[in-house]
Formats: structure tokens, sequence, C-alpha cells
């Protein structure tokens, strides 16, 4: 898997470049479904799976007294994506003047015009833009504007909770190691 640290390195590659959307901290089951589906799409059209990933986290630079502990550091959220079978993982620094963009600025200057996309993955709660505006519907709307296809996973559901990073840090918090186990589909370190 290659990684390219900030967006000036990127260089399209010329052929279909499929992307998934998110922080993906601690690369949890949810997660794993919107790379495992991303991959197995990039392989059937012969593409590039790619992760588009903020590092730091932008909570860093919005809400600096609120950030929350990060479940796996960057070095092992490329290990756990590489072992999905990614092909490629951007991490791009955050800005307060990226956080003033629109949702549809964020679409337009990153996704279609810097990485030339031809398809989007998120998971069901996904937003971007302005003070996260940005909804997995209007990602679908902008898609279609834009011309790329965006696919919205649905919700992993472990013991009748949907499975969020949040909700992996209560589990640790706990020292329920088990439920983290089940959730992250490994065990923390």
């Amino acid at each position: 898997m290659q990684i390219i640290r900030e967006l000036n390195n990127y260089v399209p590659i010329g052929k279909p470049l499929l992307l998934a959307l998110g922080n993906f901290d601690g690369v949890h089951c949810g997660h794993q479904k919107v790379i495992t589906a991303l991959v197995e799409r990039a392989h059937t059209i012969q593409g590039t799976a790619a992760a588009f990933i903020f590092d730091p986290h932008p909570a860093t630079i919005l809400t600096p007294n609120r950030v929350p502990r990060m479940l796996v550091t960057a070095g092992r959220k490329a290990e756990l994506l590489q072992k999905l079978g990614l092909d490629l993982l951007i991490y791009q620094s955050f800005s307060l003047e990226m956080a003033r963009w629109s949702p549809e600025e964020f679409v337009k200057r990153i996704l279609v015009d810097r990485i030339q996309i031809c398809e989007v993955f998120v998971g069901f709660n996904y937003s971007f833009g302005y003070r996260g505006a940005g909804t997995p519907g209007l990602l679908e709307t902008l898609g279609r504007k834009y011309g790329f296809q965006a696919h919205i996973m649905p919700p992993v559901i472990i013991a009748d909770e949907v499975v969020s990073s949040s909700l992996v840090r209560v589990c640790l918090e706990h020292r329920d190691i088990s439920q983290a186990y089940h959730m992250l589909g490994y065990y923390p370190i």
C-alpha cells in the first residue's frame, strides 16, 4: 500500500480511483465493512482502492479541549487498512480554512478537482464540510452533479448497539475488553 502525506504530493494515476472517506479510528467492524466493499468494487472495475483521512483528527483544530483519545496511531491505522487490501492511503492535514468550506466546496475541491474520484464510500453517519453540514444523502446528490457514484454503508450492529469508535472507547474505559474485541475484530493493545 502506498501512503501519501498531503494532497500536494498526490498525482492522479490514470485509472479509476475509488475513495473511502472517514477518520477510521480503530478500524472497527463498521470501518472494515466500508473498506471491504471499496476494495471489492475496485477489483471488479480494475481501479485503485484508496482512503482519504485528515490527520491529525480535525478536532485538534476545531475543539482542541475536546479531542477524543485516538484508539490507534496513524501508523497502526495504516497497517490495519493495508491488511484489508487498500492500495492507497492519503493523509491530509486539516486547517481552519478547510473547516470553512461548504460541503459542496469540499467535494469539488478535494474529491473532484484534486483526487478525481469515480466512486466514494462512506459510513451511514459520515459528515463533511462546514460544521459537518454534509450528509451521506448530500454526497449522493453531489455525486450525481459531479459525475461520481456514492456508496453509503449501513451501520454494523453488535449486541444491539451500533458499532462506533466512541462506543469502543467507552468499552475500553470500562475495561470491557471482550466487547471492544467484538467491535474491533482484534484485541486492542
